[in-house]
């Protein structure tokens, strides 16, 4: 981001938003340092902007048009993604018309959102997993992520809720999309009901993936479900967090707040955290 300079009349200043400012710690294209500096810069010009707006305009209070109430700008996955660590995208089904993306068949099954089997009142849908009668092997799911699944040589933690008659082996496994190479796996022993969802978690150890061209992927027994269906809920996938917090923010991002030593922190309105 250029800081833009400072001309006579403060109607032509482009300053920078508090939004804009935030949107830089959620970069992963540059280092600590060089982030710090736009960020100081960033904070100095939105301190002007806000000092410029107070002094020169006003707010008029009716005739608003209905269409500016309630915009939504989302900068780098903040309203699903941003600074939680969870790496999974759309895992609770949730906002105005939620759709499949990104999760993908793996082997002989069909996926379809379900508002029958809901997990909670606060997450009424679910993935059902449907697997045709005779199928055989090893089948499930993936979720690809935001544009991928950073896989480096981290300690995952993955969690789900499942819900139908199984008992056997699940295994999470962290995949290269187009390699097929597999840098981390967890093989789980799961007993899980039709009466209701059971919560299972499991940790592994990961190696480093050369890009971020990879998913995560719940692969089950197939002819155990053969001719019927599982139901899962709220997948995550976390590396380690800031501080290896439960369910926590990303690491670098906590870790590049902390090293500025603020006395404060005001996050932008409208963001999901």
């Amino acid at each position: 981001m250029n800081l833009h300079s400072f001309p006579s009349s403060p109607n032509h200043v482009a300053f920078s938003s508090p939004r804009t400012c935030f949107s830089l710690l959620l970069s992963h294209t540059s280092s600590n340092t060089h982030r710090l500096n736009h960020w100081r810069k960033c904070i100095l010009s939105s301190a002007l902007r806000s000092h410029v707006r107070g002094t020169t305009s006003s707010v008029p209070t009716t005739h608003i048009n209905k269409q500016l109430i309630n915009p939504r700008q989302d900068i780098n996955n903040s309203g699903d993604g941003g600074i939680h660590g969870q790496l999974l995208q759309n895992n609770g089904f949730q906002g105005i018309s939620p759709t499949l993306a990104p999760y993908a068949a793996v082997g002989n099954t069909t996926l379809t959102l379900d508002t029958a089997v809901p997990l909670t009142s606060a997450i009424t849908k679910t993935l059902k997993v449907t697997v045709p009668s005779g199928t055989t092997g090893s089948v499930g799911f993936s979720n690809s992520g935001y544009s991928g699944v950073p896989v480096n040589a981290d300690t995952y933690q993955s969690y789900f809720w499942i819900k139908g008659g199984y008992n056997g082996t699940i295994t999470i496994s962290l995949v290269g999309s187009s390699s097929g190479i597999v840098y981390g796996s967890s093989d789980i022993i799961v007993t899980s009901t039709i009466a209701k969802f059971t919560y299972v978690t499991t940790k592994f150890a990961s190696l480093q993936s050369p890009d971020g061209d990879n998913v995560w992927q719940l692969t089950f027994d197939g002819s155990q479900v053969a001719g019927g269906s599982l139901w899962f809920g709220l997948v995550q996938l976390f590396p380690v967090t800031y501080h290896e917090r439960f369910n926590g923010i990303r690491a670098d991002v906590g870790n590049f707040l902390e090293a500025m030593g603020p006395s404060f922190l005001r996050f932008p309105g409208g963001n999901n955290l």
